[in-house]
């Protein structure tokens, strides 16, 4: 049996997902790989430490704008899979509204 070294209480789904990670006025291309109401793990950019607090900006079908979600950089790896920066990162929403845009977009059942 694998050891796991972290804890998701909430489940992620695949996705592949436009997005922009902002972080100290800077703001990088990457893909969502993966999401859900606690965070997302994003491809792309160059690499960040953990702990640095970034702004992603999610491009998504079943909205007019951008989904912006505060986060932190939980993890960093690099190169990922495609070559860029791997990051995890944990959601912190500003308001239930963020929450309620996660929710109808992780219901949403195309993501490309």
């Amino acid at each position: 049996m694998e050891v796991r070294d972290h804890f998701r209480a909430a489940a992620r789904q695949p996705v592949h997902l436009p997005a922009m990670v902002e972080v100290g006025g800077r703001a990088r291309r990457a893909v969502v790989l993966d999401l859900g109401l606690e965070g997302a793990s994003v491809e792309g950019g160059e690499p960040l430490a953990v702990g640095d607090r970034v702004l992603l900006s999610v491009t998504a079908p079943n909205l007019w704008d951008p989904l912006d979600v505060p986060a932190e950089v939980r993890w960093s790896v690099s190169p990922g899979p495609s070559g860029g920066v791997r990051l995890g990162l944990r959601f912190h929403p500003r308001d239930g509204r963020t929450l309620r845009a996660l929710a109808t977009l992780l219901a949403t059942t195309h993501f490309e």
